[in-house]
Formats: structure tokens, C-alpha cells, sequence
């Protein structure tokens, strides 16, 4: 086991960019029309937190945050969030006015959250043992839930698209991918081998992150947040981020299900996989050297370094 965990677990960091600067394209006041719209909220007061990574986040006064996803999946990202609905350890989104998960403004979702106090975690690694432990906990809890809404994994590795000359990490990108395309490669043989050993009879509910960031410390208990990659899947899609023997082994014997290595592999690598796909898609669309760009560009640099 102290091989396995050696091999699969991951050092501290992202998955996506860091959004450090609003999106282009969507306003306050475009947040603040679809607050009214679609719960009926006033929002006397919005305030950008350039925290958490991939989607976009607004406190809205004193009782509510908001987070806005500029062009999601929406089927995949609706499905994802009306599952948080269905379990008890999730900070599940407000329904809008109509029972939906979100709202479709344009090219935009919003999505609105009780504002929770509580402690909260940096990416990374966990504050102790205890931590760990309650993470492995609720992510039991998780993986115990039926899934009603959430959609099916389907094992494929996004490839980076060609990335067009759109901006000033454009052609750095472009010429980085390029160098590394033979092991770049590689890893996605390695993933589809991997992917073509999945049993479906072990297929569970999942998060997807439950990593040190996505939990809070609540008055009520600890919490999982951030649920937009919720997926059924196998269990080991939440269990890389938590590998160590000890927790392994704790799972095992909560659950009677034994990790899997070669499936804690196939999340690491589609972890990886996921990063570069994305970090190539923003920079093949128009760009101009924001704080997020340069955040993306650290993300690259950093992925193709371990290819």
C-alpha cells in the first residue's frame, strides 16, 4: 500500500484556473438582474471574491454568494448541482424560482448559496489527521448516497484543442504543447488503458474534489463545498485526493470496497489530462494578459513539467 499511495498521490494544486479578475462579458449588473429574475433576491450590495478556481464568485450582502461559470456544459453543470440537493454534507445552491439548480444568463450560469459562516481551507494539503478524516467521512456519506441526478463518467480525457493566436500566451502555449505532444501522448494511452479496466457494478456517487478547499468547518458540522463536477463514477475519483495508506484502508473498512490502484492512477492522470485542456481552451479564445492568464499559464507550466 505505501507503493500505491507513493505513485497516486498528488502534490498540492489546481484544477483549472484561479479566478483572480471578473469575467469578460457579465457584469454586476447583469448579476444583480438575474438575482432579482430568477430568486426574487435584492442585492443591495455584490462584492467580487477573487477566490477558488474555474468558476467566478460574488458575495451578495450579508446573506447570500453567488457563483457565475462562463460557458459551461450546462446539462452537466445542472445535473452536478441538482445532486448537492440530495446530500445531507453538501452546501447545496438555492433553487431559482422554478426549482432549477441555476440560472442561464446568455453564455453565463449563476448559481446562488446560502452565505455559511465557518472556517475555510486553502488548497493543498490537509490541516492534520483529523481533517483528513472527517473529509474521508463525509465523502462515505457521499459515495452511500443514491445518485438521482448526477450523470455518468465517461472516461474520456479531453484533448487540447489547436490553440489559435489570440492573445500573449497564445503562441507560448502552443510551442509548449508541442514539445511535450510524445508524452503528452503517453498519458493518454495510459488513461484509456486504464479507463477500459472500470467495473460499473462498483460505480458510486462522487464529488469529484474533495480536496482540503472544497471543505468548510460549519456551527453544523463539517461541509462539502463547490459540487459542479459531481458524477457518478468509481470510487477512486475522490479517493486520490485523499491516498495515504491509512485512509485507504479506513474507506475499506467503512465501505467493504477495496482502492483500487490502477483506478487512483486513472483519476490522477485525468486530473492532469483536464488541466491542460482547459488551460489550451482559454488560451486558443481572445485574451489579454489578466491576472487569470497568468494564473493559467503558471498551471500549464507546472502540468507539462510532471508529463
Amino acid at each position: 500500500m505505501a507503493d500505491l499511495v507513493a505513485r497516486t498521490t498528488p502534490k498540492p494544486r489546481v484544477y483549472g484556473a484561479r479566478m483572480l479578475s471578473p469575467p469578460d462579458g457579465f457584469t454586476e449588473a447583469d448579476l444583480v438582474s438575474a438575482l432579482a429574475t430568477h430568486w426574487g433576491v435584492t442585492a443591495d450590495s455584490v462584492t467580487y471574491r477573487a477566490l477558488g478556481f474555474g468558476s467566478h464568485h460574488w458575495q451578495v450582502g450579508a446573506d447570500w454568494f453567488a457563483t457565475v461559470d462562463e460557458s459551461p456544459d450546462f446539462t452537466r453543470l445542472s445535473s452536478a448541482l441538482r445532486t448537492a440537493m440530495d446530500v445531507p454534507v453538501a452546501i447545496a445552491p438555492v433553487p431559482t424560482r422554478t426549482g432549477e439548480p441555476l440560472a442561464r444568463t446568455g453564455d453565463f450560469a449563476v448559481t446562488l448559496y446560502p452565505y455559511v459562516d465557518g472556517e475555510s481551507f486553502d488548497f493543498g494539503d490537509f490541516r492534520d489527521p483529523a481533517h483528513r478524516q472527517a473529509t474521508l467521512d463525509m465523502v462515505v456519506d457521499v459515495h452511500h448516497t443514491p445518485p438521482a441526478h448526477a450523470l455518468t463518467d465517461d472516461f474520456t480525457a479531453p484533448v487540447p484543442a489547436p490553440i489559435d493566436d489570440a492573445g500573449p500566451y497564445s503562441r507560448p502555449a502552443a510551442r509548449l504543447l508541442a514539445e511535450h505532444a510524445p508524452a503528452l501522448a503517453r498519458l493518454r494511452a495510459r488513461h484509456q488503458e486504464l479507463a477500459a479496466t472500470v467495473d460499473p457494478s462498483r460505480l458510486v456517487l462522487t464529488h469529484g474534489e474533495p480536496h482540503p478547499g472544497n471543505t468548510m468547518l460549519t456551527a453544523g458540522g463539517w461541509r462539502l463545498i463547490d459540487w459542479d463536477t459531481a458524477l457518478i463514477a468509481p470510487p477512486e475519483r475522490d479517493l486520490w485526493h485523499l491516498a495515504t495508506p491509512e485512509t485507504l484502508a479506513a474507506y475499506e473498512a467503512a465501505t467493504g470496497v477495496q482502492p483500487l490502484p490502477d483506478l487512483l492512477e486513472l483519476y490522477r492522470i485525468g486530473w492532469d489530462l483536464n488541466d491542460l485542456a482547459e488551460v489550451a481552451h482559454d488560451f486558443s479564445r481572445p485574451h489579454t494578459g489578466t491576472l487569470n492568464d497568468d494564473e493559467n499559464w503558471a498551471i500549464l507550466q507546472d502540468v507539462v513539467a510532471r508529463l
